[in-house]
């Protein structure tokens, strides 16, 4: 499948590339608040512009993602009583 990106403010026609997920790891962080939380980034699209290299004539790949959050754990003091 094509669609057209913006490239250096160009139109520039895309390939969409298919991929099979290899790994999609979660990061943990505890912040100062005391909370835990879990992020990780998911690969949503691949696309190839087509005709554009860089230096070494790699292709111009554009990646697009969406971000996932996930809360492990907030302290006592945090939480609101429902």
């Amino acid at each position: 499948m094509k669609r057209t990106i913006k490239y250096n403010d160009q139109d520039v026609e895309a390939t969409v590339v298919s991929f099979d997920v290899k790994e999609e790891p979660w990061s943990s962080y505890h912040l100062s608040d005391g909370s835990i939380i879990r992020y990780k980034t998911v690969v949503t699209e691949v696309l190839r512009a087509e005709g554009v290299h860089n230096d070494n004539g790699d292709p111009l790949y554009v990646v697009n993602t969406k971000h996932m959050v996930t809360l492990l754990n907030t302290p006592d003091h945090l939480r609101v009583k429902k």
